[in-house]
């Protein structure tokens, strides 16, 4: 593995998409790393656009389903203010903060129905939701109030507990906030390693992370199908996360499967994944370096009507699952105390100028050493591998 495999998409001046698997790699680093991909990368657009020109087809004109103002002015009347006092209530958990949400949706609905309003009642889900975000961007940007109260870059309480489960190789608990997940670690014979059919690669994957989030963990009672990509793409980041600080293969030759159990969801479990998978590798054994945290960093921007770019901006630690839905960017951070191992960047804009982007790296390693600190506490060294259960290698 390389020291830093970067993965860089963007326009002529904003950033688009990041993937990120390295080495510990430092900020500064990193940093200028992005800065030379970005400006490898805007080499490419205009060849794109004159082969659209010659062999692109006509784009088809479509018509925008949209909400008038008035209607729009009627519904933000009759919602705004209770969604503030929704907001402004910090002693909101995020299952009672949706509960009290949904009243006000019904409530909407129904002083509607009354009117026979049927052009309002179409677009209330959207109506509501529009309002739920500006009040929540304003508050954040004019005052720098979250909705459970936390500073801008506040972690939210953390809790860690190693071997949770004694019997088995290797188990830890982690919580940060109403976001909780449980991983377990299995150690196998090298013989148990996963064969890889592909024409380029190792043909063998002797360390796996597999991340599953049940519908119990967002409330919901729901059928369990197959693997989506969600979970295959979270799964990855994480396994991308911890790889950088497993030993080498001749010193430890076990394959090691990490199975991440996604317990209850408030944002950024793979990042919570990351954290727990870590305690859960020290508690199975395994001599890894040192403890990987991650953390997820949002933005929240306003920008100016009249040429598009961002006025005002307020970077979040730590986001919360309303946050990151009604936020700019979800930019999930991992890493150790020398330098970050994984990186993921979404967005819902369309682009961020690099410049915030590299700002939000330093929020993001002092949140990580902060979480560190506390996974420290609760063990910061390999224990003994537990002869009773492992597998022995003679």
């Amino acid at each position: 593995m390389s020291d830093l495999n970067l993965v860089y998409a963007c326009s002529r001046d904003k950033t688009l998409m990041i993937d990120v698997q390295a080495r510990e790699i430092t900020e500064r680093d990193l940093q200028a790393g992005m800065k030379l991909a970005h400006s490898e990368a805007v080499k490419y657009i205009d060849p794109q656009i004159r082969l659209a020109k010659r062999a692109g087809k006509e784009k088809r004109e479509y018509k925008l389903s949209m909400i008038s103002d008035e209607n729009y002015e009627k519904i933000r009347t009759l919602s705004e203010a209770p969604i503030e006092e929704v907001f402004t209530d910090k002693s909101y958990g995020k299952f009672e903060r949706g509960e009290a949400l949904q009243k006000i949706t019904e409530s909407v609905k129904e002083k509607l129905e009354e009117e026979c309003d049927e052009e309002s009642l179409k677009f209330l889900p959207k109506a509501v939701d529009t309002v739920r975000k500006q009040v929540i961007r304003k508050r954040i940007i004019k005052e720098g109030l979250r909705v459970d109260g936390r500073r801008l870059d506040e972690v939210r309480p953390l809790y860690c507990e190693s071997s949770t489960y004694p019997i088995l190789h290797g188990s830890a608990l982690f919580s940060r906030g109403d976001t909780q997940v449980l991983c377990t670690v299995t150690l196998g014979a090298p013989g148990d390693a996963q064969r890889l059919d592909s024409i380029v690669g190792p043909p063998t994957k002797r360390f796996m992370l597999h991340y599953s989030f049940p519908p119990f963990s967002i409330n919901e009672v729901a059928k369990r199908g197959g693997l989506n990509r969600r979970e295959v793409g979270h799964g990855t980041l994480a396994e991308k996360a911890l790889l950088a600080v497993l030993p080498p293969e001749g010193d430890f030759p076990y394959t090691v499967r990490v199975n991440s159990e996604v317990m209850a969801s408030d944002g950024s479990t793979s990042m919570a994944s990351v954290c727990g998978g870590s305690m859960a590798l020290m508690d199975a054994g395994i001599p890894v370096r040192e403890h990987v945290a991650g953390v997820s960093v949002g933005l929240v921007s306003e920008t100016d009507p009249t040429t598009g770019d961002i006025s005002s901006y307020r970077i979040l630690t730590d986001i919360l699952g309303l946050e990151d839905h009604l936020g700019d960017m979800d930019f999930k951070i991992a890493g150790t105390r020398r330098g970050i191992t994984a990186i993921q960047l979404d967005i819902k804009p369309a682009g961020i100028p690099l410049d915030i982007v590299c700002e939000s790296l330093e929020p993001a390693r002092k949140a990580r050493n902060q979480i560190l600190d506390r996974m420290d506490q609760e063990i910061s060294s390999a224990r003994a591998i537990n002869d009773g259960s492992s597998p022995r290698l003679g």
